[in-house]
């Protein structure tokens, strides 16, 4: 009898455990629900989830400006959060409401008096099953007594890519109207894993000598651009690539990129990109492309180069997103992936 008492009681205990058990893990799992946070969360999100990113921008008449906007990780969206409106304080005063994506604050320094100004971002996120949260961040930014750039440049470097024994092309371009007025090119170097092998004093300034050898690779080249603007004043502007490698029979490589080295834009100006496509001789892989404007298609293309040009009209001030997705086919096989590129806007005013 004592053993039939002892394996009871055992049973007995066991039963009470599993409801203890049972009653602990749904009242932790009652809140989380399939990852989507319920009812108060205020102490359930870290700091390290959100954040603030940081840019900085020249606009084509030498403003500078400092942009500003949220950055949520990607557990906000598992967990059924969503930003709905960010309130921007400069120095303990609402300067901004931003109530669409990217939520984020332009602010043109020249506006502001010089010294040292304090922001708060109060963001507001709204979930599917839990109350409301605003979180907040702070950041210091300085406006100094010179906000207007007088001297800027831009230069958009075509280059291509090329198989063994094919012939690098490296082509460096001004773009006069999105820089100071009189900027001239002096000189320009052309180095070849890491070794000077051209000079060009007078245009054109094409480098088309450079044979590229797979046996050696990878390659890096780069150049050193001399130039002068309209007062005569010295200045240098560098690009490099690094990692080059020779396409192989069966590849094929694209490529997008803005033909701008600066990526703020005024309204009325014209956003100009180019994808091209690079096959080695044996590959069968079609390509094609689509390039959206904040997710709105403004061009697609099979046939590359593909030139774009998207002129600006009626968009908001702030930061935009310039998409290229390129789709490569080949058999029974698909593979998509995105460029991104930031697009600063600047008003038309602020000239």
């Amino acid at each position: 009898m004592m053993k039939k008492n002892k394996k009871s009681l055992t049973y007995v205990l066991s039963i009470i455990c599993s409801s203890l058990m049972l009653a602990t893990t749904s009242c932790d799992y009652e809140n989380v629900g399939e990852y989507k946070l319920t009812g108060n969360i205020e102490h359930l999100i870290p700091s390290a989830a959100y954040d603030l990113k940081v840019d900085r921008s020249t606009a084509s008449n030498g403003e500078k400006y400092v942009v500003y906007s949220p950055y949520m990780s990607e557990n906000f969206e598992n967990w059924g959060l969503s930003v709905k409106k960010v309130d921007y304080y400069v120095d303990g005063k609402l300067f901004e409401s931003a109530t669409s994506e990217p939520f984020d604050l332009m602010i043109k320094l020249s506006a502001l008096c010089e010294g040292k100004h304090a922001l708060l971002a109060k963001i507001l996120v709204v979930g599917e099953y839990c109350d409301d949260l605003t979180l907040e961040v702070k950041d210091e930014f300085v406006v100094s007594e010179n906000n207007t750039m007088t001297d800027f440049v831009d230069f958009y470097i075509d280059s291509n890519h090329v198989g063994n024994g094919g012939t690098l092309y490296v082509n460096p371009i001004l773009n006069e109207q999105r820089s100071s007025a009189g900027t001239k090119i002096e000189e320009i170097k052309y180095y070849w894993d890491g070794k000077l092998v051209l000079t060009k004093t007078t245009a054109p300034f094409v480098w088309n000598t450079q044979v590229v050898d797979e046996d050696t690779e990878p390659h890096t080249w780069s150049i050193c651009i001399k130039y002068v603007n309209a007062s005569n004043k010295i200045n240098y502007y560098n690009y490099s690539y690094s990692n080059v490698r020779t396409i192989k029979d069966n590849e094929s490589f694209t490529d997008f990129n803005l033909m701008s080295s600066r990526n703020d834009y005024e309204i009325g100006e014209t956003i100009k990109s180019v994808v091209k496509s690079f096959k080695g001789e044996k590959c069968q892989t079609n390509v094609s492309v689509e390039i959206y404007f904040d997710n709105e298609l403004i061009g697609s293309s099979s046939i590359f180069p593909y030139y774009n040009e998207f002129k600006l009209t009626n968009q908001n001030v702030g930061k935009h997103v310039l998409k290229c997705t390129i789709k490569q086919e080949e058999k029974n096989h698909s593979v998509k992936y995105d460029y991104e590129e930031n697009i600063f806007v600047t008003s038309l005013n602020d000239r």
